[in-house]
């Protein structure tokens, strides 16, 4: 199982319509249904007694927010048309109701998530934490790991201890211990709940998109509620106005590439250069956009054959290795590339000490705005990988996903109420359960603009944190700061999807891969630096692939090819 997401900085950028992303009148109803017909498709499934029903509460009535919604397409909603690219808002619809009963049965709910934000303050001095408890009739307790390097320790912490939360973040990338648990039986088997007539349960849930759900499947069964992300999830930052000012156009090819590389660290006079970020610069510790300029696979590639062949293997990557080679030579990477933090490449970018890096999508737009802060003239953008076998890596579509143990899975209704939770949490975001979780409570957690949109004020900031972090509904690019750039994400999106290919392996497991994943991401560091910085001869460009399949590479592509013939 496997993720390209390393961090998961939050933008503007959550969740709305379901996955069938094509507007037709399908898609159409079924928006308008939130309002009326998913209310009560929400309030007959999942519970072996009666629930609660929530007070029957929209900002307008049924039929205009219908009206809204159809008049908004093309002006201020813009529906993608591809499954795999979110929907664009510049604009927020009406707000609507998408859960119709009271979640929880007054139960303290013990959870654990990721965390990216300080820990909000306290239940007691927190008015946001009391009507989040409130609303989902829960005492709702969580914790929070800061970071990934906190989230692993924590996980293999609670998984040693056998005391499980009763939500638990799932993310075997950043835990690989997880993937024994998990075929140890440590978690339950939620498929019978989540696939079939029995998803229809928890309607915000059935909108997390398919390709999510395929990716977190765990040899074949689903034991968790993804965390929906976009499949083209990353990409080369990039300072776009600096390519008008050394007189070049967007390149067409690595050849371009390099000339445009050449020209901004000249530009740059020894204080600023290309290429930026260490172990970031081309996304995961690897030199991604170099490879996908070369169209090297996304770690392995499906031969028609049935069998796999890794990327370390091709011509293409020995190809891209021999040119990111060539570029540190001229001289176009920062002096402290190898050694650079994210934090400390964010900081260069923004403050023109370098022109582009690699990292997730979510932070464009925080780098574009931080950027004009210091010089408003600039122009961020995302530069697409050009040439005639161009490609781009498409992640998994998740940031891992939420699992129940299998010491609560006993309990059929208990199981159901934690869904009904994650439900809520799944809440689309212009709903008014999607609002209250992102902008807290009117008039204390958030301030309006004049034009009407929420923004989190300092109170809010310091209470909401990341209490509702351990889910999120399926993606959308909704961007208030900036509205327009929405459409940005979505055009970038659109084009990262049509030269998009994925890694065959995504949704599959191998013990090996787990067990080596540390000792290899070591072995092909270490080789990487010797040999771009030109240690190494070019000929030991062979090695990669040598070191990889004497180090459990043999085993983990057998696994991996048992798998998919079982699946053929």
């Amino acid at each position: 199982m496997h993720t390209t997401d390393s961090s998961d900085p939050t933008d503007a950028m959550t969740s709305v319509l379901p996955h069938d992303h094509s507007y037709n009148r399908r898609r159409f109803l079924h928006t308008a249904a939130l309002t009326s017909g998913g209310l009560l498709l929400a309030a007959c499934g999942g519970a072996t007694t009666p629930l609660q029903a929530t007070s029957k509460a929209t900002t307008i009535p049924a039929a205009q927010i219908t009206a809204t919604i159809q008049a908004a397409v093309g002006k201020t909603f813009f529906p993608s048309g591809d499954p795999n690219v979110p929907d664009a808002y510049t604009t927020p619809p009406p707000l609507v109701q998408s859960v119709g009963y009271v979640p929880g049965s007054g139960k303290t709910v013990n959870a654990m998530t990721v965390s990216f934000n300080p820990p909000p303050l306290p239940l007691s001095q927190n008015k946001y934490w009391q009507e989040l408890n409130k609303r989902l009739n829960i005492n709702w307790q969580v914790q929070f790991p800061a970071g990934n390097d906190g989230y692993t320790e924590k996980a293999a912490a609670l998984l040693a201890s056998g005391d499980l939360p009763d939500l638990f973040c799932i993310e075997v990338f950043l835990a690989p211990s997880l993937a024994q648990a998990l075929q140890q039986g440590a978690f339950t088997d939620l498929t019978s709940f989540l696939s079939g007539d029995a998803l229809s349960a928890y309607p915000n849930i059935a909108k997390i998109p398919p390709i999510s759900w395929k990716n977190t499947r765990f040899n074949g069964k689903i034991y968790g509620v993804p965390r929906a992300r976009p499949i083209a999830n990353g990409g080369l930052f990039f300072r776009l106005d600096l390519i008008e000012k050394v007189g070049l156009a967007v390149p067409k090819n690595a050849d371009e590439f390099f000339q445009l590389s050449q020209a901004i660290t000249q530009y740059g006079k020894g204080q600023a250069w290309a290429l930026g970020g260490g172990g970031t610069v081309f996304g995961d510790g690897s030199p991604m956009f170099a490879m996908e300029m070369f169209g090297v696979p996304n770690g392995w590639r499906l031969e028609t054959n049935g069998t796999l062949t890794h990327r370390f293997q091709t011509a293409e990557f020995k190809a891209a290795m021999l040119y990111i080679r060539k570029l540190y030579a001229a001289g176009v990477f920062h002096p402290d590339y190898f050694t650079q933090t994210l934090t400390q490449t964010t900081t260069a970018f923004t403050t023109g000490k370098i022109a582009a890096y690699v990292t997730g999508m979510a932070g464009l737009l925080t780098a574009r705005l931080g950027t004009k802060q210091v010089d408003p003239q600039s122009d961020v953008g995302l530069l697409i990988p050009a040439g005639d076998k161009a490609v781009a890596w498409l992640a998994g579509g998740h940031f891992g996903y939420v699992g129940i143990p299998s010491s609560v899975g006993g309990d059929e209704n208990r199981v159901k109420e934690l869904l009904r939770i994650l439900d809520y949490f799944c809440a689309p975001r212009f709903s008014l359960e999607g609002d209250f979780l992102a902008t807290g409570i009117d008039g204390w957690d958030n301030t309006k603009s004049a034009s009407g949109v929420k923004a989190l004020n300092a109170t809010g900031s310091k209470e909401i944190g990341d209490l509702a972090y351990i889910e999120n509904p399926a993606p959308i690019y909704y961007t208030p700061a900036e509205p327009t750039f929405a459409l940005k994400l979505q055009g970038y999106a659109k084009q990262l999807q049509a030269i998009g290919v994925t890694d065959p392996t995504a949704p599959l497991y191998s013990p090996t891969a787990t067990k080596k994943q540390a000792q290899l991401n070591q072995i092909y560091n270490d080789r990487f630096t010797r040999f771009v910085k030109g240690t190494d001869p070019e000929t030991s460009v062979d090695g990669f692939a040598s070191d990889f399949f004497s180090t459990g590479g043999t085993q983990i592509k057998q696994e991996f090819e048992a798998q998919l013939q079982k699946q053929a």
